[in-house]
């Protein structure tokens, strides 16, 4: 199996991007009344794209010259927001910076009878998780409105290479024309030497069957020829 490729700034935006509209069709299921189940290849998908994200940061962060992720963390504290509480994938930790800064967590204290505070005292399990944050139409719109404006600028990036490409095709049609040009010339010429060629052959052939028609009054001629002079020879 090839390893995956190298976390960019670029393919991990494309990542939230493409995981926003996920988690909201997940929301939209367990705020149907009654709750819709969550299809399996959603929920991995929605999964798989948070290890995928969370990894890609933390994988970033640890290059000695790492880039500014301050604006895929703000995508991943989106898509956690609307994951809510009930989801149990992977978490993001906090930077570096934030978390030498953060204080030690406090152990919780016992009342002076011994007994452990109220507060501090462990949830008590339930058989139903408690249910998943809604959001109002107006925040959806504004999520959604985020997607579409991001997707925008993603087309706007395929047109230009569109167009560029639109440009290169116009280049190469052009110099295929000037080539179709030379290739009609040189087939031009073969055929007027095919042509010419031709009547040479014609000519051989006419020249061939007249020395074969008059072949033997040839070899009379000759023959008369030689003995004329084989008489003159013999008589002097």
């Amino acid at each position: 199996m090839p390893p995956p490729p190298p976390a960019t700034p670029a393919r991990l935006s494309l990542l939230v991007s493409r995981s926003l509209p996920l988690i909201l069709d997940r929301n939209r299921l367990l705020s149907a009344v009654p709750p819709q189940p969550i299809p399996p290849s959603l929920a991995s998908q929605i999964n798989s794209n948070a290890a995928a994200l969370v990894n890609g940061i933390l994988e970033l962060e640890g290059q000695s010259d790492s880039p500014d992720t301050t604006e895929l963390r703000e995508g991943w504290e989106k898509m956690r927001a609307m994951l809510g509480s009930t989801w149990d994938g992977i978490d993001l930790p906090p930077p570096k910076s934030a978390a030498s800064d953060k204080p030690a967590p406090l152990r919780p204290t016992a009342r002076e009878d011994g007994r452990p505070r109220e507060r501090d005292m462990a949830i008590p399990f339930r058989d139903s998780p408690p249910p998943s944050p809604t959001f109002s139409p107006h925040t959806e719109l504004q999520m959604q409105s985020q997607l579409m404006d991001q997707q925008d600028q993603h087309l706007d990036h395929l047109s230009s290479s569109i167009r560029r490409q639109h440009d290169i095709g116009l280049q190469i049609g052009s110099e295929l024309d000037v080539h179709t040009g030379l290739l009609e010339e040189l087939d031009h010429d073969v055929d007027r030497t095919d042509s010419n060629l031709a009547r040479a052959r014609r000519r051989l052939d006419a020249v061939a069957k007249g020395a074969r028609n008059n072949a033997s009054a040839w070899s009379i001629g000759l023959l008369i020829f030689v003995l004329l002079i084989l008489i003159i020879v013999f008589k002097t």
